[in-house]
């Protein structure tokens, strides 16, 4: 509040409180008639007795008229007990220092606002906060200030509240586990609710362990679920509940501390309560609604934070078990790559040692060394298809002719019977290396299925600008387990495999603009269907890798 005798009131603050002079003036102008300032029956002291804001009039730093909302906020009994009191009794100390620097300011004539927040200390030493709204006026030629304040402790408290609530979504959006959730959980609550005691409970199978506390010691023993506990009540019923007095409430179990009051609010994800923030206190009614509110607002930042904590942990699971993956395809590739070149290199040094002795025979050896370095690039190719893109040599030609030369050279053996079905000329642009290697990989496939012998059935047709190239076996069959991840490179089931047969398949496929599927029924044998197209059609883009159907 300014002190009026050293706060002559300037030409601009006059201009801003005109309105409200206006109004005031006549007020004044009829007290001054009156012999006695506070005759009770006056009609305009009435109307600054029934103002809802607090009102008081003061000449210097002396309260010379102070209305009943004045007493009201200040905690005493009536408006004449503050009737020449300095006003600098109702000022905390940090508050008087600011009015006096106020004052000064306005002194030197600088610009300072009317309206402006102010602490107020009560009687019973507590303080309110107001706003507070100051008037320069003549009363019996003197100068003196009307001041009008308004409570305004319950707006700023949640407004502070508010604040508490963005600045803890943000401090969990940052947050790596769950300790670093409840830490900034209790700080949230201390600052927007307050407390005797805070809990963090965690939901751990069917009973409750209290996380984290603060304001008492950590309870150790665990909390039923089933059994009693307001908290326990609450990841039952999945909603939060709000004791007042914890003395008529059947559930209520002591904890560390023999409290009266108890807010009690589930954390919820996916349907399941992950945690309770439970808060007490050691007075009946310490809590209500609007905390109950607030502490839910907290619940669902809490909610969302280790919804996001899951997700990172999913991930990491999951970037831990394709490194997992990834590292036992590594070791599969060297063991294929010893295994599978070790032959080769052998032979050729074995024919190199005996064309170095010059024994008869030289041709044979010349085919075996040229067979063994065919087959080791063969092998380094299929490494260059995984681990590069593909580059497609693309010729005209018919994939009957290619279909023909690879059951020619297929490893037959004297109990599969083989039963082909071919079309008219099916004309395509395609690699054919490439595409001759995936006839190839699954005739092959098809005939180490059939260890006891078997029907080996291969058909190639064309619709609708598609060519549809079928190889089917009357196998074993290929377990659902193993179906989902057929086509992941390095995956084998068998001893001796690499398991980049059928990833190479796809791949060269793909590239081509077409699909590769299958069908298999454990028993009774497997069908994979290759989609091409032809000549006569444009590319198509399949949704290849998709298993067509699996049957079991």
């Amino acid at each position: 509040m300014a002190n009026a005798e050293n706060s002559p009131s300037t030409e601009k603050d006059k201009n801003s409180a005109g309105h409200f002079t206006k109004y005031i003036s006549p007020i004044l102008q009829r007290l001054e008639q009156l012999e006695d300032f506070m005759v009770t029956d006056d009609p305009y002291r009435k109307l600054l007795d029934s103002s809802l804001d607090g009102a008081i009039l003061l000449s210097g730093t002396k309260i010379i008229y102070a209305n009943h909302s004045t007493a009201k906020l200040l905690g005493y009994d009536s408006a004449s007990a503050l009737i020449g009191l300095d006003v600098t009794a109702t000022l905390p100390e940090d508050e008087k220092e600011r009015i006096r620097q106020r004052t000064l300011r306005r002194q030197r004539g600088e610009s300072e606002p009317d309206r402006y927040e102010l602490k107020l200390l009560r009687k019973d030493g507590k303080t309110v906060e107001t706003e507070t709204a100051t008037v320069a006026l003549t009363y019996k030629g003197k100068p003196v200030v009307l001041a009008q304040t308004r409570d305004v402790t319950a707006t700023k408290r949640f407004e502070r509240q508010v604040m508490a609530l963005h600045a803890h979504a943000a401090s969990l959006s940052h947050a790596s586990n769950l300790e670093e959730v409840c830490q900034s959980t209790l700080d949230a609550v201390e600052s927007v609710i307050g407390f005797h005691v805070a809990s963090f409970m965690i939901v751990e199978g069917d009973a409750l362990r209290v996380y984290k506390s603060r304001g008492a010691p950590t309870l150790s023993r665990l909390i039923p679920i089933n059994g009693k506990g307001i908290t326990a009540k609450t990841v039952r019923e999945k909603k939060a509940f709000l004791v007042n007095d914890l003395r008529d409430d059947p559930d209520y179990l002591r904890g560390t501390v023999d409290s009266l009051s108890e807010l009690a609010v589930p954390v919820i994800l996916d349907g399941k309560v992950e945690v309770v923030l439970n808060l007490e206190n050691v007075e009946t009614n310490a809590f209500d609604v609007v905390d109950q509110k607030l502490l839910e607002t907290l619940s669902i930042h809490v909610s969302s934070a280790i919804y996001r904590l899951h997700e990172i942990d999913r991930i990491r699971r999951q970037e831990a078990e394709k490194t997992r993956e990834l590292m036992e395809g590594a070791n599969k590739l060297v063991s294929m790559v010893r295994h599978d070149l070790r032959g080769p290199l052998q032979t050729i040094q074995n024919a190199a040692y005996m064309m170095s002795r010059k024994l008869i025979g030289a041709e044979e050896f010349t085919k075996k060394i040229n067979d063994a370095v065919t087959y080791a690039v063969r092998i380094l190719d299929d490494l260059k298809v995984m681990m590069g893109p593909q580059e497609l040599k693309k010729e005209k030609l018919d994939l009957n002719d290619l279909l023909k030369q690879s059951l020619a050279d297929a490893p037959l053996t004297s109990g599969i019977k083989v039963e082909v079905e071919y079309s008219d000329p099916v004309f395509a642009e395609v690699d054919s290396y490439k595409i001759r290697r995936v006839m190839d990989n699954l005739v092959k496939n098809a005939v180490e299925a059939m260890k006891d012998g078997g029907i080996l059935r291969v058909n190639i047709e064309e619709s609708e600008g598609l060519a549809f190239i079928t190889v089917s076996d009357t196998g074993s069959g290929i377990p659902v387990e193993v179906a989902s991840k057929l086509f992941t490179p390095f995956y084998t089931t068998k001893q001796t495999g690499t398991g980049l047969g059928l990833a190479i398949c796809k791949q060269v496929v793909e590239a081509h603009s077409g699909s590769i599927g299958f069908e298999s029924l454990v028993g009774r044998g497997t069908v994979f269907k290759v989609t091409l197209p032809t000549m006569s059609t444009n590319p198509i883009i399949a949704d290849s890798g998709k298993v067509a159907s699996i049957v079991v």
